[in-house]
């Protein structure tokens, strides 16, 4: 199908949509199968809509990029996992959600501004970088822009062990201190 011809397509397909999610609306009273019938209509809208953007996108910016998506994956399980962990740890010792959030914050600004995500662990004073190595986000960001890159593995060895080595102290300690209350 060429591209212009699917864009007419799309083109009449989506207000009928929105026609459809309207009516749906308005039908029944506001009944609990309506409320699903408008949910479905508006989400295939916005999919059509995302089809749309997306082919163009890739017409107009046509970019080949070829990412290991199940290595990078399997990378952002990992970081993910680490630095819950670390949530876990803060849920389990704060008293209450409220005071939950400012700790956690506290400790995932500095940790984002000297991970190496926003500026080059190079270009930071060796006082910083010295922090920056501390720091499990830093290992993080390491190990996925490696990865996206097409990097070996082996090449990220240390990254992911301080992961799983900051994942296994947080967990056992959360699992040690928290208490149902």
């Amino acid at each position: 199908m060429s591209p212009h011809r699917l864009r007419i397509m799309l083109q009449t397909w989506l207000p009928g949509l929105r026609k459809r999610a309207k009516r749906a609306s308005k039908q029944d009273g506001g009944h609990a199968h309506t409320a699903h019938h408008t949910a479905t209509a508006r989400r295939e809208c916005k999919l059509g809509r995302l089809g749309i953007s997306s082919k163009n996108g890739r017409r107009y910016y046509a970019v080949q990029v070829d990412v290991p998506i199940f290595s990078f994956a399997i990378a952002l399980l990992i970081a993910a996992w680490s630095i819950l962990s670390i949530g876990f740890l803060i849920a389990s010792l704060v008293p209450t959600a409220r005071f939950a959030q400012p700790v956690g914050a506290a400790i995932l600004y500095p940790m984002l501004a000297l991970s190496g995500l926003f500026v080059p662990l190079q270009s930071l004073p060796p006082a910083l970088r010295v922090v920056a190595r501390v720091l499990p986000l830093t290992y993080a960001v390491s190990l996925l822009q490696g990865i996206w890159k097409g990097e070996a593995w082996s090449a990220h060895i240390g990254d992911v062990a301080a992961l799983l080595v900051v994942f296994a102290v947080c967990t056992a300690l959360s699992a040690k201190v928290f208490r149902w209350e």
